[in-house]
C-alpha cells in the first residue's frame, strides 16, 4: 500500500521541494538581483513573463548562468494567470510548495529557511495555508506601522501580499487556484480569505524578511511637521482596485473591510493632496466603481465573465 507524505511531514523527514514563482512584465536591471537573491533558496526556479517588450526581455540574457526556468506568454494574461501558469509548473515537477515573486521583490538570504523553522514549530500546522515575511520598501526602507514593533510569534492575518508567500502546493487542491477574472490587484486578498473561509490561516513570520517596491512610494512633508507616504499608482491599478475591492466585499463580507476602507480612503486623499494625473486617475476609480457594482470582470476594457462566489 503506498502511503502519501504530508507537507508537514515533509519538513520533518526530508528537505522541502519549492518552487519559486517570478512573474515579470518589462522587468528592469533589478529582476537580476531578485533571482540571485532566491535561487538558493528554492529547489527550482520560474519565470512567467507576461508579454515584455523586447528591451525588457534583454535582462534575461544577464541570467544566462542561473538555472531557471521561463515561459513567455505572447501576451499580458495578468498575475493571475501567471501564477496558475506556475502552479501547474510546480505539480508538473513533483514539488510541495511554491513560493510567489514579484519581479522587485530581493528576499533576505534566509526568508525561506525563518518561514520553514516557524512552520515547523506551529501547533496545528496543517492549518496554515499561506506563510509571508514582514515587507519593507526597498527604495526609501520604510515599514509600515502594521509591521513595525511585531514580536516572534506568527501573526495572523485575513490577508497578506502575494510576493514572498510560501504555500503548500496541496492547499490549492482544497480551495482553488487565484482567481483570473480579476487580472490583477486583490488577487492576493481574494486567495487569503478564501483559505479563512475554508478554515486555514494566513500568517506573517515577523523574523522573515523581504524588500519590496511598494508602487512608486514618496515622502511628503506638511510644513515640517506631518510626514507620509503616497504610492503613486498607474490610473490602471486604481480602476483594478476599486472594481476588484467591490466585487470582494460582496463576496467576503466581514469587518476586514472597514480596515481596507480606512486605506482607500487615505489613498484616496493622498492622490488628490500630492499626486500627479488626478483627472485620469478619478475617471479610472469612477470606471472601476461602475464595473465592480455590475459585476464586470477581466482584463480593462475587455469585459469578461461576471463575479460568482467561490
Amino acid at each position: 500500500m503506498q502511503m502519501e507524505t504530508s507537507p508537514t511531514q515533509q519538513t520533518q523527514d526530508v528537505p522541502p521541494q519549492i518552487g519559486g514563482i517570478i512573474v515579470s512584465y518589462h522587468p528592469s536591471e533589478e529582476l537580476v538581483a531578485v533571482v540571485k537573491a532566491i535561487r538558493g533558496q528554492v529547489t527550482k526556479l520560474l519565470i512567467v513573463d507576461n508579454a515584455s517588450e523586447a528591451k525588457g526581455t534583454e535582462v534575461f540574457e544577464r541570467l544566462a548562468g542561473v538555472d531557471f526556468e521561463i515561459i513567455r506568454n505572447p501576451e499580458n494574461l495578468g498575475i493571475a494567470t501567471a501564477l496558475n501558469q506556475g502552479l501547474a509548473w510546480a505539480r508538473g515537477h513533483g514539488l510541495d510548495w511554491v513560493l510567489t515573486l514579484d519581479q522587485d521583490t530581493v528576499c533576505e538570504a534566509d526568508m525561506v529557511e525563518r518561514m520553514f523553522d516557524a512552520y515547523r514549530a506551529s501547533v496545528g500546522r496543517e492549518r496554515i495555508a499561506v506563510l509571508a515575511p514582514v515587507h519593507f520598501d526597498r527604495k526609501s526602507g520604510h515599514l509600515s506601522a502594521e509591521l513595525s514593533g511585531l514580536g516572534t510569534a506568527l501573526v495572523d492575518c485575513n490577508y497578506v501580499m502575494t510576493s514572498g508567500n510560501l504555500v503548500p502546493l496541496a492547499i490549492f487542491d482544497k480551495i482553488g487556484t487565484f482567481d483570473e477574472s480579476f487580472f490583477i490587484d486583490y488577487v492576493d486578498h481574494d486567495f487569503c480569505l478564501r483559505a479563512k473561509k475554508n478554515g486555514l490561516r494566513v500568517v506573517l513570520v515577523p523574523s522573515a524578511r523581504m524588500g519590496h517596491n511598494v508602487g512608486n512610494l514618496k515622502r511628503h512633508s506638511i510644513a515640517g511637521l506631518f510626514s507620509f507616504f503616497s504610492h503613486n499608482y498607474r490610473p490602471e491599478r486604481h480602476y483594478y482596485r476599486y472594481r476588484n475591492r467591490i466585487i470582494l466585499y460582496r463576496r467576503y463580507f466581514g469587518s476586514w473591510i472597514w480596515h481596507d476602507q480606512r486605506f482607500a480612503l487615505g489613498e484616496l486623499v493622498k492622490v488628490y493632496l500630492v499626486e500627479k494625473d488626478r483627472w485620469k486617475k478619478t475617471k479610472a476609480m469612477f470606471r472601476g466603481t461602475v464595473d465592480g457594482l455590475l459585476n464586470r470582470l477581466g482584463p480593462m476594457g475587455r469585459p469578461g465573465k461576471s463575479a460568482g462566489s467561490r
